[in-house]
């Protein structure tokens, strides 16, 4: 049986500008980027994910309040403090945690999975 790998799905966005999303083996999303007005920005994005994911001190865990009450999600930036991308809303601090250690662990051995291409 084949082991699935972490792998950056690049896609284009309903106004036609690239994003990225770090999935897991199991194909959840980590993080979704910022959106590119070019294919080689967006490249350049998933490089700069791949080489800031590693590194704690990259992340920003932050919070904010919804209808179902306080949530926590994390960004990830570069070195140059530019964003990279964000998390998904999270109920427990302990689960922005985790998906932190995902995104660490995923981001610099995940392939690039080329979509952005594809005509609706």
């Amino acid at each position: 049986m084949n082991q699935v790998k972490p792998y950056y799905l690049l896609q284009r966005a309903v106004n036609g500008q690239f994003y990225f999303e770090l999935k897991a083996e199991n194909h959840a999303t980590i993080l979704t980027s910022e959106t590119y007005i070019a294919h080689s920005s967006a490249l350049n994005g998933i490089n700069s994910c791949r080489v800031n994911s590693p590194f704690d001190h990259h992340y920003l865990r932050k919070t904010t309040t919804t209808q179902l009450g306080l949530r926590w999600y994390f960004a990830l930036r570069a070195a140059n403090y530019e964003p990279i991308g964000k998390s998904q809303l999270y109920p427990l601090s302990q689960s922005m945690e985790h998906g932190i250690l995902a995104c660490r662990r995923c981001g610099p051995i995940a392939v690039l999975v080329d979509r952005s291409q594809r005509v609706a």
